[in-house]
């Protein structure tokens, strides 16, 4: 079935209540001489498969042949009672400039597809590529249509989650349902996490997660992946700021994976620590090793894990080391072949550029707080400082900043 009653039907019901004083009283026979009127407007039955589009005319303005017009948002809703598949027609009424050069989403209107669950919205943005050879001069129009089409299953479809915490650790979590919500809703029920959506100008969006909203706002960040290009995508509800992800109006078909990430608006700087098919991307750290003497050396890896990082850094430099075994396993025992002052290992801090600090560890504690190479991500840390010296390690650190290396 295809259905084309693009204005004229409505979804929600009016109900309308004037209310007079809120005391009713009688006469000694029973007669009423107040009271509250009661209203309403009933509406024609909601229609199987419907949607009303908020959008009405598109003015391109005066255009040469072979010119590209401005874009222009057309927004719609399914007033239906199921999900639907929707879709757009364009035709000519006058002219020839139409059905030939219109664009939808910067691609051929023929393959505009959308899977619109019930009571959700859509957008598109629409354009006119005017043709070179177009024979029409001055006035033209035509008409674009959008069409629903006959009702989508309500298959459900399980989403992979990923979660990123403010320390940039991750977690995947997996949900099934109809709708993106339904999917997510199961994910962090089964984990046994809370979430609060978000209201007003970002409404409809995961604003707290466990509690705990976004950095310095009150979203988290919200990305949707591509397992075949294996990268993530910010977004697509809205743009610049406000870019997020409703999750509502999307199918939990239309995403295998999605990713929250706390943090602020300014995305461009950051996102997701890891891929889509679930691995990690090689990140750079610079690492400090500071002396017997104090003096100090900078040099650098790029890897995965922290220890791959660390392998490339002193393979580069030319150096040596070897890890612990034992009690302190897996911490770095040598460099160049020599051990930390009296001890089996040079005492390890990793670097927090922003505060400008060095912190101890973080694996283990007291006298065996050293870092554990391959335990960590390099995505993890962008410093970390190496030092000749010994477990007392609350009289002494690294000589520099963590940002001297800038």
């Amino acid at each position: 079935m295809k259905s084309k009653n693009l204005v004229s039907l409505m979804l929600t019901a009016l109900f309308v209540m004037s209310i007079c004083i809120p005391v009713v009283s009688a006469t000694p026979d029973d007669t009423p001489i107040g009271g509250v009127d009661l209203t309403v407007t009933i509406l024609e039955p909601q229609p199987e498969i419907g949607i009303t589009v908020h959008t009405t005319s598109i003015d391109f303005g005066a255009l040469y042949p072979g010119e590209l017009s401005l874009s222009n948002l057309v927004r719609y809703t399914n007033i239906g009672r199921c999900v639907v598949d929707v879709n757009v027609s364009v035709m000519d009424v006058v002219g020839d400039v139409f059905e030939a050069g219109i664009l939808v989403n910067e691609a051929d209107w023929h393959d505009y597809s959308a899977t619109v669950l019930e009571n959700a919205t859509g957008e598109f943005d629409v354009a006119l590529q005017v043709p070179e050879d177009v024979t029409s001069r001055g006035d033209v129009s035509g008409k674009l249509i959008v069409w629903a089409e006959e009702c989508v299953p309500e298959e459900t479809s399980t989403v992979n989650f990923l979660i990123q915490y403010a320390d940039n650790s991750t977690e995947w979590i997996s949900g099934t349902g109809v709708s993106l919500l339904d999917a997510w809703d199961d994910a962090i029920t089964t984990a046994g996490y809370t979430y609060a959506l978000q209201t007003g100008t970002y409404e409809g969006q995961v604003g707290t997660i466990n509690g705990i909203s976004g950095e310095g706002q009150e979203w988290w960040v919200a990305f949707t992946g591509d397992e075949v290009a294996n990268e993530w995508t910010i977004g697509p509800d809205g743009s610049g700021y406000s870019a997020g992800l409703i999750l509502a109006n999307h199918a939990a078909s239309e995403y295998s994976c999605v990713a929250f990430v706390y943090g602020n608006w300014n995305y461009n700087e950051w996102g997701p620590c890891v891929y889509p098919d679930g691995s990690v991307p090689a990140s750079t750290v610079n690492f400090l090793i500071q002396y017997a003497d104090n003096s100090t050396e900078w040099i650098s890896g790029t890897g995965v894990s922290l220890l791959d990082a660390w392998d490339d850094a002193i393979t580069t430099a030319g150096y040596t080391y070897a890890l612990q075994t034992g009690t302190y396993e897996g911490q770095v025992g040598t460099i160049n072949g020599i051990s930390g002052e009296g001890q089996e290992w040079w005492v390890a801090f990793t670097g927090d550029e922003v505060a400008n600090e060095w912190t101890i560890g973080p694996d283990g504690s007291g006298y065996s707080a050293g870092l554990i190479l391959a335990n960590h991500a390099a995505s993890e840390y962008s410093c970390v400082a190496f030092v000749y010296g010994n477990w007392n390690y609350n009289e002494w650190g690294p000589c520099v900043d963590p940002n001297t290396y800038l």
